[in-house]
């Protein structure tokens, strides 16, 4: 109130101002402030209260809008502030509706008046054009009525979009190649036909019943002339057939005697070689390279490019060694091969045989010496005789006589007094343990257990919950030395199964230790009640098979890939793991540490890992295709040929109480 009061007092000063002024006089800008107060305008107030101005900033930003939130922006490949000072986000609106109509003295509405008045134009043609040919004036003019309902002086938008056009293409190619044939058989021809193939069969009798006669009529002179034509080619034939023997014999000698002079040195240092550092370092010891055997052909290059994925030494033939060829990469699969190498020539396999899939899996029989079990990536077993120079498998698994589904990790040769037929076992990751049976002509199975997700005991059969759980995949598994019906089956879950030959449908119990995939179980050679595992959880443990908890556990602080007790203790065993090193461990030495660590691989990473039965040397297979014999030094090979089964297992058994009584001891104390 008071500010208009004002702004009427200063707008009449100016007129004023103006008027004095243009008569020429001096203004007088003394002027006393009037202020107007209602008399019933806040009476009880003072006049300081009255004075006190409160004021109020107008501005055009909402309070409520977060300027703060950001979002990702593609195009400057950043986190950017959704909204900027600058946007027109603070204008709230209270009321949107969308209209469809517009003014008709709009532009739009004269536009589109113009469309239907041309429209209407072109309906009236062709009406009229309709009355001259006859046709219903009823139907015209109801067509072309368009009222316009609305009340307002409005008309409503319309709008046509074009019609989408479809195109066809089509396409033509050429014809396959088509033959005509055709042929006229006469009577003649067709007797003719049958007299040719009356000739053969008479002329095929005939052979057969002078090869008869051969063997039993001497009295006839051209039978016996026969005859004797026949003993001399057949002589000449074995003739030949020695001489070749003989000369690949001698060929053989040769280049095994090349090759000794070429690796002499290696050789002196197989026989002769003592570390004299083992004296001071006390019970650590090393490994000595030895022979590195790489897969050729004659020509020299190198053909295999695969992982090692099994070794095994002949039982007879201690300086024969076989190993598979193949990969653990599911999609890089090729061609698996199989080398059988000797110390004599390590220039050259003795022999080599390839398979449709990869090796993952290889076994002498421990009798007969010749005989090759082998299992492949693609779920075969195959059985060969490398007596024969053949490329082909004795026997082999077909999908008709149960072929396994998922690669074959490891099989293992079943000596059975009683039986005369030969056998082995399998196990994959389909989930079967299966027994393969050598008959003349084929190999019959038998799966001995199935592997389920669930824990199988008395209480719970296949037939319960086998439907549900589904199979669990096998990794590996090895047989008791003694007992012949018990085994442990190591699983992809890291679980190890105790399983017998006499139960099919259940576990006799469960090592639950490991918590990723097991890569090997093995029984020791000594104590019927021990065996070792390891794992990719990067450890290897130390089991009883009449305790579901590990005896010991040893952390590599890597995954291990394979592991192996010596042949010679039964406290010593191997393991190796995926940065490269071979870990030896005396468990009479030291539980806790190991005796030996040394790294044996550079670019690749070690698979598989094997003692020789005999000698003080052990087998490393790596992923580029090479395997390296190392031998042991004096302090990893302390039992060799001094001690017996029986002090072995009393050895084994003191460790075993020694360090039950520390884990309790640490127990009690914590």
């Amino acid at each position: 109130y008071q500010r208009r009061v004002h702004g009427a007092q200063r707008k009449e000063r100016r007129r004023k101002d103006k008027e004095v002024q243009d008569r020429g006089e001096a203004v007088d800008y003394v002027q006393t402030a009037v202020y107007i107060r209602p008399p019933d305008q806040l009476t009880d107030l003072t006049t300081e209260q009255l004075n006190e101005l409160f004021t109020r900033q107008l501005t055009r930003f909402n309070p409520n809008v977060n300027m703060d939130q950001v979002v990702f922006s593609f195009s400057k490949r950043k986190f950017c502030k959704e909204l900027e000072d600058g946007d027109h986000v603070h204008t709230v609106p209270h009321v949107a509706i969308e209209s469809i109509i517009f003014g008709d003295k709009s532009e739009d509405a004269e536009n589109q008046q113009r469309q239907q008045d041309a429209i209407k134009e072109r309906m009236d043609a062709e009406r009229n054009e309709g009355l001259e040919t006859g046709l219903d004036e009823t139907l015209t003019a109801t067509a072309l009525s368009n009222p316009n309902r609305s009340r307002f002086k409005t008309v409503e938008r319309s709008a046509q979009t074009t019609q989408i056009q479809y195109r066809d293409r089509g396409m033509n190619t050429e014809p396959p190649p088509v033959r005509h044939f055709s042929a006229q058989a006469t009577s003649a021809e067709i007797y003719d036909a049958y007299v040719t193939e009356l000739e053969q069969k008479n002329a095929t009798r005939e052979r057969k019943e002078a090869k008869a006669a051969l063997g039993s009529a001497k009295e006839d002179d051209g039978i016996a002339l026969l005859t004797g034509q026949t003993r001399k080619t057949e002589e000449v034939v074995d003739q030949s057939r020695q001489t070749n023997l003989a000369k690949y014999h001698a060929l053989k000698v040769l280049e095994r005697m090349v090759s000794e002079n070429i690796h002499h040195e290696i050789a002196i240092d197989y026989k002769f070689w003592e570390d004299p550092a083992d004296t001071v370092r006390g019970t650590d010891g090393v490994l000595m390279p030895l022979w590195k055997f790489v897969p050729e052909v004659a020509s020299g290059r190198l053909q295999v490019r695969g992982d090692v994925t099994s070794i095994c030494a002949n039982p007879v033939y201690e300086d024969l060694i076989a190993v598979g060829y193949g990969s653990f990469d599911f999609m890089n699969q090729t061609n698996g091969h199989i080398y059988i190498y000797t110390y004599k020539n390590p220039a050259a396999p003795e022999y080599h045989f390839t398979t449709e899939a990869g090796v993952m899996s290889l076994q002498f029989h421990p009798t007969n010496h010749s005989l090759l079990a082998v299992g492949l990536y693609n779920g075969q077993v195959l059985v060969y005789d490398v007596r024969e120079r053949g490329n082909r498998p004795v026997l082999a698994s077909t999908a008709r006589n149960g072929k396994h589904s998922d690669p074959v990790w490891q099989v293992s040769w079943q000596i059975e007094e009683l039986s005369k037929q030969l056998s082995f076992f399998s196990i994959s990751s389909d989930g079967r343990v299966t027994l393969w049976t050598m008959s003349k002509n084929e190999l019959q199975f038998m799966d001995v257990i199935y592997l389920h997700l669930a824990r199988m005991n008395k209480e719970l059969t296949i037939d319960q919950e086998t439907s549900l759980l589904g199979q669990e995949g096998g990794s590996c598994f090895d047989f008791h030395h003694t007992i012949d019906h018990l085994f442990v089956v190591g699983t992809e879950d890291g679980k190890i199964h105790k399983c017998s030959k006499a139960y099919t449908s259940q576990y006799l119990e469960t090592f639950e230790g490991h918590f990723m995939a097991v890569y090997a179980v093995r029984w020791s050679n000594f104590h019927p009640k021990i065996f070792i595992s390891c794992s990719a959880d990067w450890t290897v443990r130390v089991w009883d098979h009449n305790n579901k908890l590990p005896l010991m556990t040893m952390d590599l602080d890597c995954e291990v890939g394979d592991v192996a007790w010596a042949p010679y203790s039964s406290t010593v065993f191997a393991a190796i793991t995926a940065d490269g090193k071979l870990h030896i461990y005396d468990l009479a030495e030291n539980t806790n540490r190991h005796i030996c660590c040394q790294k044996i691989v550079n670019k690749a990473k070690p698979t598989r890992i094997a003692f020789s039965p005999t000698e003080p040397i052990i087998f490393v297979g790596d992923s580029a295709g090479h395997v390296t014999v190392f031998k042991l030094s004096p302090n990893l090979r302390k039992s060799l040929g001094r001690t017996t089964p029986q002090l072995e297992i009393e050895k084994l058994e003191r460790v075993l109480a020694q360090e039950s009584v520390d884990t309790k001891g640490k127990a009690s104390t914590t």
